[in-house]
């Protein structure tokens, strides 16, 4: 049996401030075929309604909007052009199963302030929590607006998943400042000319995970001055020009886990002047231009940082400087089952010939083989 004929709408109203669809079911879909003609659109307001026949013709990458008139009559439904921002303001789903591209390369839209999406702020919407995935978004200023600022910031437990976002002239995702539980997963960001992530400020108990970030400006993740607790694993960060992760000034406790973090010119991870419990595990951080992690405070006469700090079950290589950098640092850092580059572990106060370790940390028992199989037998002091 065929799909039942799509009622077309007028086309001749005033378009008033839009409003996003979806269905109850199933998300809004968007992709370079189209419309799907059979696909029913649902407005929690006033019900389901059909899609008008200029979206189901569509054969562009397009975002379903719906219009009303000033008395709030129906007028349009519409296929729009997605070379504008998509500004989420519901907890809506928006998925392109095709692969749909938000292309800001345009002169126009590359130029400071565009956004590929933004996630509408406390002030603008009160909470919420769109999921958002399938897009490539590309060429904006910034590809993904969740934050910024305390004023502009989200406030909600959105997800973001499968998303690429490249050649941002400013961050690939902002979400800083922002409040909520928010999820960044299966995602990839390349190419930014400042961050590839920043979480600065971010508040809750975010996560980061089964993401790529390559070729930043900045930090691949920036998160100094989360003060929640946040999780970043199963990531790899390379390429950048600064930290693959700077989580300075962090107040709260946190987590890297099955972290890859190579060739980010400034280091592998910073955690300067951070005061709550952190661990990083299971990670591989090597070849970095600096130290692979550094505790080290930015000014002379700061605490270098408080809290317990452990780094376990990771290869720590080839790092331009040292592997840990805590020689200031008052409370013992607990790194046993590591890997240094050598069977004899790390060089630095330690004896052995590996990456060196300076600081007050306890190293043993180290790994003395790199498939980390075989743990060493020998006791070294912690150094302070």
């Amino acid at each position: 049996m065929g799909r039942a004929p799509v009622a077309t709408l007028p086309h001749e109203h005033p378009f008033p401030e839009p409003l996003l669809l979806h269905t109850p079911d199933s998300p809004l879909l968007f992709g370079p075929a189209g419309i799907d003609p059979g696909w029913r659109a649902f407005d929690s307001r006033r019900g389901p309604m059909a899609l008008s026949q200029q979206a189901v013709d569509a054969r562009v990458d397009c975002t379903v909007r719906v219009a009303r008139d000033a008395d709030g009559t129906l007028a349009d439904v519409v296929c729009e052009s997605l070379h504008e921002t998509v500004f989420v303001d519901r907890d809506i789903t928006l998925v392109a199963p095709e692969g749909a591209t938000l292309d800001g390369t345009s002169a126009e839209l590359s130029e400071y302030g565009s956004v590929g999406i933004q996630i509408a702020s406390e002030a603008q919407a009160g909470p919420v929590e769109p999921v958002i995935r399938g897009f490539t978004v590309e060429g904006y200023y910034q590809g993904i607006l969740a934050g910024q600022d305390s004023e502009s910031a989200s406030t909600g437990d959105w997800v973001l998943r499968n998303v690429t976002v490249r050649d941002s002239a400013a961050q690939g995702i902002d979400t800083a400042d922002a409040t909520g539980d928010w999820t960044i997963v299966e995602t990839e960001v390349h190419n930014t000319t400042h961050e590839g992530i920043d979480a600065d400020g971010a508040i809750g108990a975010w996560e980061i995970r089964e993401t790529t970030v390559t070729r930043t400006g900045r930090e691949g993740i920036r998160t100094i001055n989360a003060n929640s607790r946040w999780t970043i694993r199963n990531v790899t960060v390379r390429d950048t020009d600064d930290w693959g992760i700077d989580a300075g000034f962090t107040a709260s406790n946190w987590v890297v886990r099955d972290a890859t973090l190579v060739n980010n010119s400034a280091g592998g991870i910073s955690a300067r002047e951070t005061d709550g419990d952190w661990l990083v595990t299971d990670s591989t951080i090597r070849n970095n231009g600096g130290d692979g992690i550094n505790l080290q405070p930015y000014n002379t006469g700061v605490a270098a940082m408080t809290g317990n700090w452990s780094v376990h079950e990771s290869r720590i290589t080839g790092n331009n400087a040292s592997g840990i950098d805590a020689r200031t640092v008052a409370t013992t850092g607990n790194a046993p089952h590591n890997w240094w580059g050598a069977s004899s572990g790390p060089s630095g106060r330690f004896g052995g010939t590996g990456e060196e370790v300076l600081g007050n940390v306890t190293i043993t028992p180290f790994y003395t083989d790199s498939a980390m199989t075989t743990v060493s037998a020998m006791t070294m002091p912690s150094v302070n």
